[in-house]
């Protein structure tokens, strides 16, 4: 049984691998409920920030709660918020909440097709790399490198590269022992495993984000696991990525950028710095 609270986030619609994992206690997290007693509204904020919202956007407590939780002395001021509501009702008092102040970011989710591990070959499991290219299995050392030569916290999500080596895993492509791209596990939780893509800029469009994307989904098979996949509605390059090792488009949905704020008597709840 679920503590109190969790179970408001039980199914959430979206982004559901990095909530699961926060509940699973495979990533860390914080919870804030409107009421430890009897809980409405629930908030998870997940340690790469993401903010996922719970229960019901209606109720009477929810407004006061939530403007304490995010006003100009919350510990995550002083950093751009991005919200995951699970409906547009939520969207909607998200949006008021802030004066509409946010930014909204258009996502789409990706759906796998239930294929299983000895059918990877038919979803591009095995790509033809550029010459000179060779793809590796993340270890300590391409994980450091990848660090180091893709992007200084594509671990942020696990804190640290050791946890995500215990509970995660990943591909990258190499030339000259140097990584230009990589697919690796951003969430697992519930069976689930979301994918984090990414690709040296003077490296686009050579199929290495192909050849990663394709060994994550094997790899995810053969550990009975469902791979998943989200991106910006307007990528389409990670569209076409995701297609072409296997997944389906599916539904879209909106995260809420909101920039730091504080507070401003004069123009209600919070304003821009």
């Amino acid at each position: 049984m679920l503590p109190r609270g969790l179970d408001l986030f039980v199914g959430y619609p979206f982004d559901w691998p990095v909530v699961a994992a926060a509940l699973e206690g495979r990533q860390a997290g914080d919870l804030h409920l409107d009421s430890e007693r009897d809980p409405a509204i629930g908030v998870l904020v997940t340690v790469g920030g993401d903010i996922f919202l719970a229960g019901d956007h209606a109720n009477p407590r929810g407004h006061a709660f939530l403007q304490e939780l995010f006003s100009k002395d919350s510990p995550y001021q002083g950093r751009t918020m991005v919200f995951v509501p699970p409906s547009m009702p939520w969207t909607l008092r998200l949006e008021a909440l802030f004066n509409g102040r946010t930014v909204r970011i258009a996502r789409r989710m990706h759906v796998w097709p239930g294929a299983r591990a000895d059918d990877a070959s038919t979803n591009g499991a095995n790509p033809v790399l550029p010459s000179g290219m060779t793809l590796h299995r993340m270890d300590r050392n391409w994980g450091e490198l990848c660090q180091d030569h893709l992007h200084d916290d594509m671990f942020a999500q696990w804190r640290e590269l050791d946890r995500f080596l215990d509970e995660g895993f990943g591909f990258c492509v190499a030339e000259d022992d140097l990584p230009v791209g990589a697919c690796l596990t951003y969430s697992v939780g519930d069976g689930v495993a979301e994918a984090d893509v990414f690709t040296a800029e003077d490296y686009r469009r050579q199929g290495i984000a192909k050849a990663c994307a394709a060994a994550f989904v094997a790899q995810c098979l053969r550990e009975d696991l469902t791979p998943s996949w989200s991106s910006h509605e307007s990528n389409e390059a990670s569209h076409r990525v995701a297609e072409r090792v296997g997944f389906v488009r599916g539904s879209p949905y909106w995260w809420l950028a909101l920039r730091p704020y504080q507070r401003d008597p004069d123009r209600g709840i919070l304003s821009e710095e």
